[in-house]
């Protein structure tokens, strides 16, 4: 989540108790980080919430950005796990592209085997995978942009669809399949107004 343990402040009108002052280099430093993970790692979720609503608003939406995250990529490993089957194809954000589910996890890390296209077996965390739906209800997104419908085409498959690309002269067509009509038609909507997110829907 973070990328260095001590994140420069340059916030100055938020008076805020985790902000450091160092006077050899006359910078200030944000050490919520390092008190964060010290109350997480005692489980003093108390004292997490207390510090959340000291500290300065960017950082506090950060962070409950990040548990919000954290908590879908949870709860999706958790609907995977419950509904793959041997054989059935899916998508591994590891791998980047559609693969075919082998074996529940073996290790402590809840890492599943999967084979490739080419026939190669590797293994990934579980909550990398979400399974490609079989359904046939069919909505369609067009774009001239090769690399838009390939980048769509991931999207599409991160968040449990089917798809085909065909290219019609100088337009990729993209034919997104899944169960249900209203949500493949909210997803080609946000496509078609350019509104994209991740994990659009929980599988």
């Amino acid at each position: 989540m973070w990328r260095s343990k001590n994140i420069l402040c340059d916030i100055i009108s938020h008076s805020c108790p985790y902000k450091i002052f160092n006077s050899d280099k006359g910078l200030h430093y944000c050490d919520f980080v390092n008190v964060y993970a010290e109350l997480n790692i005692k489980g003093e979720r108390e004292k997490i919430d207390r510090s959340l609503k000291k500290v300065c608003p960017e950082i506090r939406e950060e962070i409950l950005h990040h548990n919000y995250r954290a908590g879908r990529l949870k709860e999706q490993e958790k609907q995977f796990l419950a509904h793959v089957q041997p054989g059935d194809v899916c998508f591994c954000t590891a791998a980047i592209e559609n693969v075919i589910f082998i074996e529940y996890p073996s290790n402590v890390h809840g890492d599943v085997k999967y084979q490739t296209a080419d026939g190669k077996i590797f293994e990934s965390p579980s909550f990398c995978f979400r399974i490609i739906s079989k359904g046939n209800v069919l909505a369609k997104y067009e774009t001239p942009d090769k690399e838009k419908a390939e980048s769509y085409s991931r999207l599409a498959r991160r968040n449990g669809f089917r798809v085909e690309i065909d290219k019609i002269k100088d337009t990729f067509l993209l034919k997104i399949y899944g169960d249900l009509q209203e949500e493949i038609d909210e997803f080609v909507t946000n496509l078609e107004n350019d509104f994209v997110i991740d994990d659009f829907y929980n599988i």
